[in-house]
């Protein structure tokens, strides 16, 4: 392809320069709904996500955002109906579980546990996945799980029972198992 013009040269050039460009979600956030969060950078900020992805029974399927601002979100499907929530957590525990995080060795971790990689040797099936990321001073750390690699959590080696604390604790803070039981009728 010739281009004949400066214009069109330089408009092509722009766009190939913003496609290269990394993109990062960082903390601090301003929502203008309810399923819409923009993130943008606050550097000293915390913030937590927590994502749950289906298997081939009745998991529910949800992302869960906690803002430092002590903000919460979560949209996500349960067996039987879809749910979206916007509601408050106070900021000394999301903070206290972001600390508890970093000091416990959350940055640290493997990148991913999930089948094939040495803490995941002989994984059970149509089991659910979760990723659980933390965002510290302006750096994104993000840690995947598929939850058959230790399907009884108790054999599961430290590192993995970690994370998994640090998956409930937020659950905990979002109040996710509430929605999820009370869309269940329970």
């Amino acid at each position: 392809m010739t281009l004949r013009s400066p214009l069109a040269t330089l408009s092509l050039l722009l766009a190939l320069a913003a496609c290269a460009g990394e993109t990062s979600r960082t903390p601090a956030a301003d929502s203008t709904a309810a399923d819409t969060v923009t993130l943008a950078p606050s550097p000293g900020d915390s913030l937590l996500s927590l994502e749950r992805s289906p298997c081939f029974g009745f998991c529910p399927v949800y992302t869960l955002t906690l803002l430092a601002d002590g903000r919460g979100f979560v949209k996500g499907n349960a067996p039987t109906a879809s749910f979206r929530r916007e509601f408050t957590v106070p900021t000394a525990r999301l903070d206290a579980l972001a600390r508890d995080m970093v000091s416990g060795g959350f940055l640290a971790l493997d990148s991913t546990y999930i089948p094939g990689d040495s803490l995941c040797g002989q994984p059970a099936t149509d089991f659910p996945a979760s990723i659980l990321t933390l965002w510290q001073g302006g750096t994104r750390y993000e840690v995947r799980y598929y939850h058959g690699c230790y399907p009884q959590e108790a054999d599961a080696p430290p590192p993995i029972r970690s994370y998994l604390r640090w998956a409930l604790a937020v659950d905990s803070l979002g109040r996710t198992f509430e929605w999820v039981d009370s869309l269940r009728g329970r």
